[in-house]
């Protein structure tokens, strides 16, 4: 993406292209996690008007990976607004545990909002992975906060373990 981690900034008007890969880690037991389109974890902060059209890539055997996102890995606190997500992101065959994949973001928690946003994204799970669960149009893991104006269209998500839906991968809190 354009910023691996951002803290109380805001970032807007931006384009990805990204092309992000994690094709193998050598030890199975190892969480891969935070990867966005735009950026991969934004604390507090604002990321408003940006367009995603990032292909993100999670290679075969990996152990865990959790909060990936066409816009934003892992949202806490702070605000997402007015983006629009046409991102693909892939994970390949035997991952152990895969959670909070979605278009928009991988997980918003705190007092994070996401408004007004627009996703067409693609989240293919490859085959004989332990657990899945957490994927959404706009966001797959809510944990307080608001979800709300945001339109979901041709979101391609084949079979999940648990907890998928159109916009949000299942609320721990009101959505």
């Amino acid at each position: 993406g354009i910023e691996s981690m951002v803290a109380g900034v805001s970032i807007k008007n931006c384009i990805s292209y990204a092309d992000l890969y994690v094709l193998k880690v050598a030890d199975p037991m190892v969480t891969i996690g935070l990867a966005g389109g735009i950026v991969s974890e934004a604390m507090g902060g604002r990321i408003s008007n940006c367009t995603s059209y990032s292909t993100i890539t999670i290679g075969d055997n990996v152990g865990s990976c959790v909060f990936v996102g066409g816009i934003v890995g892992a949202q806490q606190d702070g605000s997402t607004d007015n983006c629009h997500s046409y991102a693909s992101i892939v994970v390949g065959d035997d991952a152990e545990f895969i959670m909070g994949f979605g278009g928009i973001a991988g997980t918003s928690e705190g007092g994070g909002c996401i408004t007004n946003c627009f996703s067409s994204a693609t989240i293919v799970v490859g085959e004989n992975y332990s657990s899945c669960e957490h994927i959404g149009g706009i966001v797959g893991h809510v944990e307080g906060g608001l979800i709300s104006g945001n339109i979901a269209m041709n979101c391609i998500i084949p079979g999940i373990d648990d907890y998928a839906g159109a916009i949000t991968g299942g609320p721990f809190n009101d959505v």
